[in-house]
């Protein structure tokens, strides 16, 4: 049972099948001769150096040039996470190359068909490195603490960036101080709810803990909706744990600003006018605010005036802000 297993977990690295007969044969019994591999493993005597060949240039064995020639295992300890490391910068490597030639032929596409939804075959916990990755001002992450644990170094390298990062965790994460030195907001919850993540104005993703697949959009309206969703159900019904004293850099939702706002902040506004639908940018000082039957207003005295300032689908106010940048 337990060599079936290790056979398994090498096949998933993967490794041959006369690989995996060869390396196992050498762990099993020590150093061996060709002939002794042969007898031990049923690998055809032809096969016998291009597969030592292989599994040493995987660094997982030492070929010692003796008469005759002997078949030496590294101890796996170290040779197999080697490996695996060796593996990881070949794949990172790649696969950022990979990414910045699709990105050059995304460039030359007709339509913006991305901007749409797919049910994808990943667990949550698998699309968060790379979606942490794509922010450039927000983020917003509901998740439990080992996930969050998991990401932590990619979480402080994109606070490290100016991205404004809040989280909602189920559970304490294990190096909160950590992530509150680096101005992350964080509110815990004990009952768990949906694992989410925002990305900018630009991207979502919902799932649960118990399925292995994710909803991923880049849907306008979607990703609206859901930033909306994570402030009124997940922040709101959470308990704060940090939240940063000051405002600073770009925020999308105006849902993670407005509880926030004490007064006298100066700040600059790019949105569209309620009335015109032309797009306006404005800069003020914040004069007040409003939270009136599930509507968030910014009132700001500018240069021409009072201005009334409303989030993403914002009737009423004058303008509706795209995103609010609180000067560093």
């Amino acid at each position: 049972m337990l060599i079936s297993e290790v056979k398994n977990n090498l096949g998933k690295l993967g490794f041959s099948k006369y690989e995996i007969d060869f390396y196992l044969t050498l762990i099993i019994n020590g150093p061996l001769t060709s002939v002794e591999i042969v007898k031990r493993s049923g690998i055809p005597h032809s096969r016998i150096y291009d597969v030592a060949k292989k599994l040493s240039e995987k660094g997982l064995i030492e070929i010692i040039n003796s008469k005759p020639r002997l078949f030496k295992p590294i101890d796996p300890r170290v040779a197999i996470q080697a490996y695996i490391e060796r593996e990881k910068m070949k794949l990172e490597s790649t696969g950022t190359s990979l990414l910045q030639n699709l990105e050059k032929i995304m460039e030359n596409r007709k339509g913006d068909f991305y901007n749409i939804s797919w049910v994808v075959e990943s667990k949550f916990s698998e699309l968060l490195v790379p979606n942490v990755r794509l922010a450039k001002h927000q983020l917003m992450i509901s998740a439990f603490s080992e996930m969050i644990d998991k990401v932590l170094g990619e979480i402080l390298w994109a606070a490290t960036r100016g991205v404004n990062i809040t989280l909602v965790v189920y559970g304490i994460p294990e190096k909160k101080d950590e992530l509150t030195s680096r101005g992350v907001e964080i509110h815990v919850r004990k009952v768990p709810s949906l694992l989410m993540l925002v990305v900018d104005a630009s991207a979502s993703i919902v799932s649960d803990k118990n399925i292995n697949y994710s909803i991923y959009t880049r849907d306008p309206v979607l990703v609206r909706a859901f930033m909306d969703l994570y402030h009124d159900s997940m922040v709101r019904h959470s308990k704060p744990l940090y939240i940063p004293p000051v405002l600073k850099g770009r925020f999308y939702s105006i849902w993670s600003i407005i509880y926030r706002v004490k007064g006298g902040e100066r700040v600059i506004v790019e949105g569209k006018s309620t009335k015109s639908g032309k797009l306006v940018r404005v800069e003020g000082t914040i004069k007040d605010k409003v939270i009136d039957d599930g509507v968030a207003t910014l009132i700001l005295e500018t240069a021409k005036g009072e201005i009334r300032v409303g989030g993403m689908g914002a009737r009423f106010e004058d303008i509706e802000a795209a995103y609010f940048e609180f000067p560093v």
